[in-house]
């Protein structure tokens, strides 16, 4: 179990990851240059993942017939402003991947794009359940992006 402590050292934790990251990078032959942009994607990635974690667990915690959290907040509201919350940290994400060979970064943003659109289709007084079916397509396209553009900063090549 995660203590807020232990949250508050994860962006610790991804520079140290996108330190060794470069290192290895360097000893494996790939340009400093390309070492560092493959670095700062991969920190990006980490402050994304690390900013959606509340996200995640307020989706799963609401009970799937429930159209307000535990918070009290309207299930499309909630859903719409911790989207809206996370808009900066995916931009840097494709920020970054434009500098990295071979990350698709004009997709990471359609990517993007195509689940704020599914956010704004949520209606007001949707149940979780309804809400997770409308945005379910679009943010299992957006993990899989993550998870691709990851690969491609964590690699050697």
């Amino acid at each position: 179990m995660c203590t807020k402590r232990s949250w508050k050292s994860i962006p610790a934790l991804a520079m140290v990851l996108a330190l060794l990251v470069t290192v290895a990078m360097g000893a494996a032959g790939c340009s400093l240059s390309e070492a560092k942009d493959k670095a700062a994607l991969l920190a990006a990635l980490t402050e994304f993942k690390t900013k959606s974690g509340p996200l995640g667990l307020m989706v799963v915690s609401t009970d799937k017939d429930a159209t307000v959290t535990a918070e009290g907040k309207e299930v499309s509201v909630a859903i719409e402003e911790g989207f809206d919350a996370l808009a900066d940290e995916w931009e840097s994400v494709v920020e970054k991947a434009r500098k990295v060979k071979g990350a698709d970064a004009d997709r990471a943003e359609r990517v993007w794009s195509d689940l704020q659109t599914a956010v704004g289709e949520v209606p007001v007084g949707a149940t979780a359940g309804e809400a997770g079916a409308i945005v379910g397509g679009a943010l299992q396209k957006l993990m899989a992006m993550s998870t691709e553009l990851t690969d491609i900063a964590t690699s050697l090549d």
